[in-house]
């Protein structure tokens, strides 16, 4: 749950109005079937906490996400909630494999070194569990790294459809409790340029029974409970766009891609939509129940599974509420509450200002450039579907290969300063611990050349062959910015000057919604033993 205001950017944690939409969101969570939230910014309010308390919501409270707070900073949040039974447990970190907390200062292995000694207070001032978020299943040596210091891990995956070996690959990996930490399908397809609700819808339906299916309060089940990407969409998340409209830009990262397109768009992701309208996916969500055994086993818990004679009547006027809350009017948020009107039905002095309908902008791609989708096929077939759509102009077109396509070379040139945006180890065939690494400069080239949007290449400034021996040398796709820190502790970077590439080669990233500055929000239900 990361409720950003219209106009608001979510790279700025002072722009989140929990206090001003927990009035509409948490009614319409406990009514679908929601138990847990967890949240991207730390949640100190208690005044949302009680309410989210009385509606039987506990919240997982994120504590650090960035990596430049302090440890007194994450010891106020903790010493301010610690004792309030919302909060089931904590969270340290958010696909920290990937972005290693968005600071540009904490490189392996100083991620993982941060991770150890913030779990490690924290176990020091509450005794409730401490849980992180990971892309995706980690590896035995990083398990072992943190068996001391994470108590529940988080597993973030985008599988298209189908789950795969995900479960049976956590059961082989670890003994751990674990929950999926995202998962979903945004309501835009990309393919056809249009909105697909019922694509949306079908993929939520499929992907949230599955997991159920998977309960560990089933015999051999491995899985605490779920999440899903997310409550409501987020007008800020298409950096390049307006936080004052809905952008339909998106991004192929080419692996654990949501279906049906194989992209994220960024925008899209609501189970209800910015001004509260449910869209379909909020519905078959609320529809999911447990498995009989689980249900058998709970079936004195309340809520579970959502309400859909009231979600279905004519009482359920989520737009209504959602336009009643403080935090949908600029003049009243930060408000705790219902503010247009009040509880006393009269119209707060902050709702004076007009509320304009809300755009929609059509783009293919948030840059002027090649977006290359990569659709995974359906089971048993070998073809990959390579789908090419060029964003300078209006025409559309679509070519099938089961190769990728050749590159040319591009211009690098040593610059000062640092660069983020990982690729994901696999990306292209790469290898690396947790992210692409390369012996040589001229390999990472190699690899930069058949990326569209990856812009520089970094030299890590540590021991010959740095993590684990696999190469100094890192491709990167974020915005070259400077860092004195990195440049005074030896690290180099050779910038992507210009692409002489006729054929755009792989768009094979992580993710938009892990390479900005403030990570992704999400609604979710779980459950435990």
């Amino acid at each position: 749950w990361n409720p950003v205001p219209r106009n608001g950017t979510g790279a700025s944690p002072g722009d989140l109005d929990f206090a001003g939409f927990a009035a509409s969101d948490i009614p319409i969570m406990a009514k679908a079937g929601i138990n847990a939230v967890r949240t991207y910014n730390p949640l100190t309010d208690r005044r949302v906490l009680d309410m989210f308390h009385e509606h039987g919501i506990y919240v997982l409270n994120t504590i650090l996400a960035w990596g430049g707070d302090t440890l007194d900073m994450v010891k106020a949040r903790v010493d301010a909630v610690k004792d309030h039974p919302a909060v089931l447990f904590w969270i340290l970190g958010n696909e920290w494999n990937w972005n290693h907390f968005y600071d540009g200062k904490h490189n392996p292995p100083k991620d993982l070194e941060l991770l150890i000694d913030m779990a490690t207070h924290v176990k020091e001032w509450d005794s409730r569990p401490v849980a992180t978020a990971y892309g995706m299943v980690p590896g035995t040596k990083t398990l072992k790294a943190l068996d001391d210091a994470i108590d529940i891990w988080g597993i973030n995956n985008y599988p298209i459809l189908d789950w795969g070996d995900f479960f049976e690959s956590w059961a082989k990996t670890s003994t751990k409790p674990m929950f999926v930490a995202e998962y979903g399908a945004d309501a835009f397809d990309m393919s056809r340029g249009t909105v697909d609700e019922d694509a949306a819808a079908y993929s939520v339906k499929v992907l949230t029974n599955t997991l159920m299916g998977n309960s560990s309060l089933l015999k051999g089940g491995v899985c605490l409970g779920g999440t899903i990407f997310e409550f409501t969409d987020e007008l800020w998340k298409d950096m390049a766009g307006s936080n004052d409209a809905q952008e339909n830009s998106g991004i192929n990262p080419g692996y654990h891609n949501p279906y049906p397109d194989g992209f994220f768009n960024e925008e899209w992701w609501g189970l209800l939509e910015y001004g509260g309208r449910p869209r379909k996916a909020f519905f078959e969500y609320a529809k999911a129940d447990f498995p009989i055994e689980v249900a058998a086993q709970l079936k004195k818990a309340p809520g579970f599974k959502g309400d859909m004679a009231y979600l279905t009547s004519a009482k359920f006027q989520p737009e209504k509420l959602r336009f009643q809350t403080c935090g949908y009017h600029h003049g009243c948020q930060h408000q705790f509450g219902l503010c247009c009107p009040a509880p006393d039905g009269k119209n707060k002095s902050c709702c004076d200002e007009p509320i304009l309908p809300l755009k929609t902008v059509t783009v293919t791609t948030t840059t002027a450039t090649t977006s290359v989708a990569v659709v995974i096929p359906p089971t048993g077939t070998k073809k990959t579907t390579v789908t090419a759509t060029t964003t300078s102009t209006k025409t559309t077109t679509t070519t099938t290969t089961t190769t990728p396509p050749a590159c040319e070379e591009s211009e690098f040139q040593e610059a000062e300063g640092f660069a983020d945006g990982f690729f994901e180890v696999g990306t292209l065939g790469c290898n690396g611990t947790s992210e692409c690494q390369f012996q040589t400069l001229n390999e990472a080239q190699d690899f930069c050349n058949c990326i569209t949007f990856c812009r520089a290449v970094l030299q890590l400034p540590f021991e010959a062959n740095c993590s684990g021996g696999l190469g100094c040398y890192l491709p990167r796709y974020g915005k070259p910015t400077s860092d004195p820190l990195w440049q005074d502790s030896g690290g180099r970077i050779w910038q992507r000057k210009r692409t002489l590439c006729a054929n755009h080669g792989h768009d094979a990233a992580r993710p938009s919604s892990s390479s900005s500055a403030s990570p992704p929000s999400f609604s979710l239900r779980l459950w435990s033993q």
